[in-house]
């Protein structure tokens, strides 16, 4: 399967740590929210989801690699 795009947001204030960075955290909530993304390509609904046939995806490994700070305004985005 080709790589695309499962997330894309732009950096918030209430994102950040006391050092006006973007919290660790925020980067794994990108990685959950992309996750819908991801089943949606897969043809799964959310009746799939909730009522048919009860399928869903989770993040169960997530590696991170720092390249640079994100700081407010930056644009994040993940590939799946």
């Amino acid at each position: 399967m080709p790589t695309m795009t499962t997330f894309r947001t732009v950096v918030a204030p209430s994102d950040c740590d006391f050092l006006s960075q973007m919290n660790v955290s925020k980067y794994f909530d990108a990685c959950s929210d992309g996750v819908f993304a991801m089943q949606s390509e897969l043809g799964l609904t959310i009746s799939d989801v909730k009522q048919g046939r009860r399928l869903s995806l989770a993040v169960v490994h997530a590696e991170s690699d720092f390249r640079a700070e994100l700081v407010v305004g930056d644009v994040i985005r993940v590939e799946t």
